[in-house]
This record gives structure tokens, C-alpha cells and sequence, in this order.
């Protein structure tokens, strides 16, 4: 078999490379906004932005890890290292090597050619060099991701360009841009956030076309209700002020945590719902429906009490998991049994009883065209 053949490690090749290009350009776009930006609600908006990317980069992940193959944790090992070097070198290259957007361009371009030669190498050494059989479902498996999420991969293509260059249009150290540019970020968050809520709900079938208005119906609802909520603690707070009442100041690093937090209760969320609507439970749905389970214990215990900015999403989380428990009683009150068994021998031993029978089979099948034989005699 050639190198350029048309087969999956030859479309594996093809979306490696466009979805590097992807991680290259969202990091770095991100990282540059977090650099020039010059208020802090467009770096928390900026932020929020990368915490949604990477959810989805772990979901990307999940859709590769639709089978069991020999060799898939030596692949999505070799794959979470590679999005971790992109993340570094253009970390590294705009806090220590930038002298502006075209050269800090032109050295993460550098970059790409080297962590594509070196990971494009690790995956043909450790993957494709181990036989057709072997490697083939592998690189299927990452196709099938690229096919799944194909919408959102050009989404994304588009979408960060054209926030970039937003941007760059608007951001000016007065009191213009400063308002301009965090509503820019907060817009384009509200999109990428919706955006990305459809793909999931589409994908995983909890709504369809017919569902559309529907959804957007109630999601305008919720965004009213928040809007009246907003106003009412900022008049509330207004209120304090003018009273002499001030509020206790929060720290940077506490509103970062609460705002992770946030977005590790989201991604909790979409995979309860993911879970709700999967059937066939494997050891990777086990794992993370007890990773998940111990999250919320843990939120409800401790960090409602200590940040109580997540009460309103942590019940919504355990609302969800009650639903899931109740509906679904013998993957989740098995759930830690099934992920502490051995599941590599439990399939070698399934292979080889289906073997036997089928072998069983062929000799009562070879049995009795024999007795037919002689009995036509």
C-alpha cells in the first residue's frame, strides 16, 4: 500500500493538518486579545471563549472513542500531547518572542512545521507502523470525529478570523474602544455559546428541525430573565453604594475560579444529557458518569457554601443527575463495578465464545449435510 493511497491514514493526514491549522490559529488569536486587551471584561469574555473551545476539543476527543482499539490510548495520548505543544509554543512565542502580529505569525508557522513533522512522525512510527489491521480503525475513528463535527470545524475557521480582525479594527486605548471591544468579545461569546449548545443538541438527538423555534422561544425567555435578574443586582448594588454600603471586594484569582467552575458545571451538564440519551453505556461513559457524580456531591457540599454565585447551576446539575439515575438505575448503580472490571479480557473472552460457536455451528452444519448425503444415497 503507497504513502498517498486513498486510504484512512490518508485522509488521517489530510485532517491532521487542517485541524492543526485550527488549534494554531484559535490559540493564538485568543492569547493576542488577552495581551492587547485593555479592560478586563474582554478578558474575561476571551477567556470564557477558550474555556468553550476546549470543551469542545475534549467532546472531539469523545467522538474518536466511539470503539475500543488496541492501540486508541496510544493515539489520543499522542494527540492530547500534541494540542498541549500548540498551546505552549504559542504561549511562548507572544509572552517572549513577540514583535508583532506578522512575525509572532511567521514563528508559530515555524512551529507548525516542526510539531507537524514530529507528531505527523510519532503517529506513522506507533500507529501506521503496526499494520493495516491495527491502525486503520484508529485513523477511522479520528475521521469519523472530523466527519461529526465538520460544521463546527468550519465554523471555527471563520469565526476567529473575523473576531481577530474585529479586534484589531476597534481597539483603541480610550474610552471607545474599551466600550467597543468587550461588546464585540461578549457578542461573539453569546454566539460561539449558542452555536456550540445546537451542534451537542443536534448531535446528540435532544432536538431536531421541527425543535428549533421551540428551544429559541425558551432560550430568549431564560436570556430575559437573566437580563431582568442582571438589572436587579446591579440597581441593588447601585443602591448600596449610595448608602454607604460597600460591597466586599472579590479577588481576581476567586473570580476566575468561579467562572471555571461555571464552565466545568456546563460541561457536567452535556454530558449528563449525553448520557441520558445514550443506551449502550462503555467504560469511558462509566468513568465519567462517576467523575461527574462526585463533581456535583462535592459542589453541593462545599462550593455552593463557599461560592454561592453557583447555587443556581449546581441544583440544575443535580436535577439532571437525578433524571439520569432514575431513568437509566443499571449503568449508573453499576457504574463503579463496570469500570473497575477488566474490559480487555471481559472482550477476549466474548470474542472467544463467539468463535466457539460459530465454530460449533459449522460442525453441526457439516454434520448434517452429511447424514443428507447419505441418506440421498
Amino acid at each position: 500500500m503507497g504513502f498517498f493511497d486513498q486510504s484512512q491514514y490518508h485522509y488521517f493526514l489530510k485532517n491532521f493538518i487542517y485541524f492543526l491549522i485550527l488549534l494554531f490559529i484559535v490559540f493564538y488569536i485568543n492569547l493576542y486579545i488577552e495581551k492587547k486587551a485593555k479592560s478586563t471584561n474582554v478578558v474575561s469574555y476571551n477567556r470564557t471563549l477558550l474555556y468553550l473551545f476546549i470543551a469542545f476539543l475534549g467532546l472531539f476527543i469523545t467522538d474518536i472513542m466511539v470503539s475500543e482499539q488496541k492501540l486508541l490510548n496510544k493515539f489520543i495520548y499522542l494527540l492530547i500531547f500534541c494540542i498541549l505543544s500548540i498551546f505552549i509554543s504559542v504561549v511562548v512565542v507572544t509572552q517572549y518572542f513577540y514583535d508583532g502580529f506578522w512575525m509572532g505569525a511567521l514563528y508559530l508557522f515555524v512551529a507548525f512545521l516542526l510539531i507537524l513533522g514530529l507528531f505527523g512522525f510519532s503517529f506513522w512510527y506507533s500507529i501506521k507502523n503496526n499494520g493495516i489491521k491495527l491502525s486503520e480503525p484508529i485513523f477511522l475513528q479520528f475521521n469519523y470525529a472530523v466527519f461529526e463535527n465538520n460544521h463546527l470545524l468550519y465554523f471555527c475557521y471563520m469565526f476567529f478570523p473575523i473576531l481577530g480582525l474585529l479586534f484589531y479594527m476597534f481597539n483603541y486605548n480610550n474610552a471607545f474602544g474599551r466600550w467597543a471591544t468587550q461588546n464585540i468579545l461578549g457578542l461573539f461569546t453569546f454566539i460561539f455559546m449558542i452555536y456550540l449548545g445546537f451542534h451537542y443538541a443536534f448531535k446528540t438527538k435532544l432536538i431536531n428541525n421541527k425543535q428549533i423555534l421551540n428551544v429559541s422561544l425558551i432560550m430568549i425567555c431564560i436570556l430575559y430573565f437573566m437580563f431582568i435578574m442582571t438589572n436587579y443586582f446591579l440597581l441593588s448594588s447601585l443602591t448600596d453604594i449610595c448608602n454607604g454600603n460597600k460591597p466586599v471586594p472579590t479577588s481576581k484569582y476567586e473570580s476566575n475560579t468561579i467562572q471555571i467552575l461555571n464552565i466545568l458545571l456546563i460541561v457536567s451538564i452535556i454530558i449528563i444529557l449525553m448520557l441520558d440519551d445514550n443506551r449502550s453505556w462503555s467504560f469511558y461513559n462509566y468513568l465519567s458518569f462517576l467523575l461527574i457524580s462526585i463533581f456535583i456531591f462535592i459542589s453541593l457540599s462545599s462550593l455552593t457554601v463557599q461560592y454561592p454565585q453557583l447555587g443556581p447551576i449546581t441544583l440544575w446539575g443535580s436535577i439532571e443527575w437525578i433524571i439520569l439515575i432514575t431513568y437509566n438505575t443499571h449503568d449508573t448503580f453499576n457504574s463503579f463495578s463496570l469500570v473497575m472490571m477488566d474490559n480487555k479480557y471481559n472482550l477476549i473472552k466474548k470474542s472467544e465464545n463467539v468463535k466457539e460457536n460459530e465454530n460449533n455451528n459449522k460442525n453441526e452444519n457439516n454434520n448434517k449435510n452429511e447424514n443428507n448425503n447419505k441418506n440421498e444415497k
